[in-house]
């Protein structure tokens, strides 16, 4: 069946996905999620809950310093890429956020707080189809 650009899919965080308020490993990380619950278009289910959902996501630090405080904030970048239905087909969705958490410290600030940038579990994400896609089985 012919899928439209636009449809949406809900998928589920099937695991935090955290970047320390101190920093992480920077650089592209691979993540897998799933979907929530069953995709239909047409009265045919295109994806049901369940099936893999696949992402990556990107982190980064900035610091910024002044006369008394220094504050470090930590982005998480999350994308969702495409989600691989019951038959094995590929269907693209496009999804992206971004949160930011972050480390302040000094005098000013009156010690040392923190936050980290999370995704947490058990979060569903909307992401839609970005672009109409051919064959693809129901």
């Amino acid at each position: 069946m012919t899928v439209p650009r636009g449809i949406v899919v809900p998928v589920l965080v099937t695991r935090d996905v955290r970047v320390g308020a101190n920093g992480a490993s920077q650089g592209e990380h691979k993540v897998k999620f799933a979907v929530d619950q069953d995709v239909i278009v047409d009265g045919y289910v295109i994806a049901k809950a369940g099936d893999l959902a696949e992402g990556h996501y990107d982190t980064a630090s900035n610091q910024t310093k002044r006369q008394f405080e220094t504050e470090t904030s930590q982005e998480l970048e999350l994308e969702l890429d495409d989600i691989v239905n019951f038959c094995g087909d590929t269907i693209y969705v496009q999804f992206e956020r971004t949160f930011v958490g972050g480390t302040r410290s000094g005098f000013l600030s009156f010690g040392v707080h923190e936050h980290d940038a999370v995704f947490s579990k058990g979060v569903v994400l909307e992401a839609s189809t970005d672009r109409v896609q051919r064959n693809v089985c129901a």
